[in-house]
């Protein structure tokens, strides 16, 4: 099995590769892999036997990016729980991967998760940042790796105006789109989607791609505040973990803007967050660490998406 990360600046009349590099293979796909192999399907009078065989439950279900680890340790500290933030023009070499890798980079107590997390949406469901005024949750003072923009409804193209980033800073699949083989390159600014050519066996030459593009001002929220785009990971769902908490799945509910939705947190969300309590919790499959310093985009390109294109072949 093998991995290829292509990045992207993409606008309406241009498309720029940036970066281009092998992935690593952590050791949570082959896990995955054996589950896939050992699954026993449920027997036939159990309810929620069909969706508990099916292969999305197994399947990568969501992308995380993030910074290097030691971004953090350039910052200021102003208190037992809050840094002052550091620009991605400021990057430290990030820890070198390595197959046994839970995370994009080693946590510790301030970020349990390793990469960019999405507090800033999610500030009233903190602890800590709901006990801030805005100002002070929106300037960059934060004790973990980076928030992207607050969703609002004249900006639609962010990420969080379609609600497509839990609180832990894993970006879904787009709903819409799940099982469609050929989706559009538009489509990836709505959630992360699969693409392949399909036989009649399956992916031809048993690739499949996974595409996300984020917003100009998504990243640019990234870079300011929180040292950048230094890492990515491809996750597949902790079944476990999720069966437990949230039972059978689907283990999310569309929002608002899907087809059967049931409302979101705007009125163009993707998915509902609104009642949350309890993150689905995920296993990372696939990782790159981009090298020598993170993310470089000149700073005067004219792009309006960075699009990460990911192959896997299996």
């Amino acid at each position: 099995m093998k991995g290829y990360v292509e990045i992207y600046t993409r606008n309406e009349n241009e498309t720029k590769l940036i970066f281009e590099a092998d992935n690593i293979i952590v050791d949570g796909a082959r896990e995955r892999i054996v589950d896939i192999l050992t699954f026993k399907p449920p027997t036939s009078g159990i309810t929620g036997r069909d969706v508990l065989a099916s292969a999305v439950t197994f399947t990568i279900a969501a992308m995380t990016l993030g910074p290097s680890r030691f971004d953090l340790d350039k910052s200021i500290e102003t208190g037992a729980q809050f840094k002052v933030s550091v620009s991605g023009d400021a990057n430290k070499f990030p820890v070198i991967p390595k197959p046994s890798d839970t995370t994009l980079q080693p946590v510790d107590a301030s970020n349990s998760f390793g990469h960019h997390l999405n507090y800033w949406e999610f500030n009233d469901k903190v602890n800590g940042l709901n006990q801030l005024d805005w100002s002070t949750v929106a300037s960059g003072v934060t004790a973990f790796y980076g928030s992207y923009v607050s969703g609002v409804a004249s900006s639609p193209n962010l990420a969080n105006s379609k609600s497509l980033i839990d609180k832990d800073g894993f970006i879904y699949l787009n709903p819409e789109k799940i099982g469609v083989y050929n989706p559009s390159i538009d489509d990836s600014a709505s959630g992360l989607i699969t693409s392949s050519t399909a036989g009649a066996f399956g992916p031809v030459d048993q690739t499949i791609e996974y595409i996300f593009s984020l917003h100009r001002d998504d990243f640019e929220q990234l870079w300011e505040k929180y040292g950048g785009i230094d890492t990515l990971g491809l996750w597949v769902w902790d079944r476990d973990n999720a069966l437990t908490v949230r039972g059978n799945p689907p283990w999310y509910t569309k929002g608002q803007a899907a087809t059967g939705g049931s409302g979101g947190k705007h009125t163009t969300s993707l998915y509902n967050f609104e009642d949350t309590t309890n993150f689905p919790k995920f296993k990372l499959f696939a990782k790159r660490v981009v090298f020598p310093d993170g993310l470089q985009i000149n700073q005067d390109a004219s792009f309006e998406w960075l699009t990460i294109r990911w192959r896997i072949k299996f």
